[in-house]
């Protein structure tokens, strides 16, 4: 397994990826945007590489789903995997592989198919194939509900709420927005503090505020090695059409105001 570095806009390194393609490489595996960086990446061009190649192309919207506009074909997507908690706002616990229809998946429990009970194996016929035991209902209803609101989304104000907080949190001192000239981003923004512990930042920010965020390494060791950010991390703010400019404000003022006091 291969990794591959990102540019000073956050962007993953085409030339890169197409040096480390080697006679065994069978698949390219990324996200379309990092839970990190919030920048969204060349899915459609890397795609294009990796069938030219015979490669195949998968990619995580985890970070991306309910964001924006994600349309497979369009994008050459092979297989597409994401989680419902983050941007489409369902429960922990539900999420979705969908697959090219040419390409076959094995099950990976099987038995308690609930029609053939004393069969060892899952029926061949699809959903039944992959549905071993009791499934959650009530979690399959929540990222149905929240797949066909997100249809009628309006991405503007998100991304409205998020240029104003890269503005306005870039004049504070000590604070430093990773890829602020990078538009093309979710509704995402990470912030390094000049060594000062972003863990820290976080527990006082909902301790004082009541304010929600996350500090530290948010489980990319390999991509903070890269920012050099192992020590004190970084500070993540996430918003959507639930928040408004007065709580982005609120937000603002709360950290520079922390900041001051450090």
């Amino acid at each position: 397994m291969d990794f591959i570095s990102f540019d000073n806009n956050g962007v993953i390194d085409i030339k890169e990826c197409i040096s480390k393609i080697k006679p065994s490489t069978k698949a390219i595996i990324m996200t379309m945007a990092s839970n990190v960086l919030g920048t969204f990446q060349p899915i459609k061009e890397i795609a294009k590489i990796a069938h030219q190649h015979n490669l195949l192309i998968i990619v995580d919207v985890s970070q991306a789903v309910g964001h924006c506009n994600i349309n497979m074909e369009e994008l050459e997507i092979d297989i597409l995997c994401f989680s419902g908690h983050k941007g489409l706002a369902t429960p922990r616990g539900i999420g979705a592989i969908v697959m090219n229809k040419k390409y076959e998946i094995t099950p990976l429990i099987s038995g308690g198919s609930g029609f053939l009970s004393f069969e060892k194996k899952q029926p061949e016929s699809l959903p039944e194939h992959l549905e071993a035991g009791s499934l959650p209902i009530e979690l399959i209803a929540s990222l149905q509900a929240a797949i066909k609101e997100n249809k009628e989304k309006n991405f503007i104000k998100e991304q409205q709420l998020t240029t104003y907080f890269i503005e306005e949190v870039n004049k504070i001192n000590n604070v430093n927005v990773l890829y602020p000239n990078n538009k093309n981003r979710c509704p995402l923004v990470s912030l390094h503090l000049n060594n000062i512990s972003s863990d820290e930042i976080m527990d006082r920010l909902f301790q004082e505020y009541k304010i929600c965020s996350r500090g530290g390494i948010h489980c990319a060791p390999l991509l903070h090695q890269q920012l050099h950010t192992e020590n004190c991390g970084l500070l993540r703010f996430s918003f959507s059409n639930n928040n408004t400019l007065d709580e982005v404000k609120i937000a603002i003022k709360a950290l520079k105001q922390i900041m001051e006091d450090v």
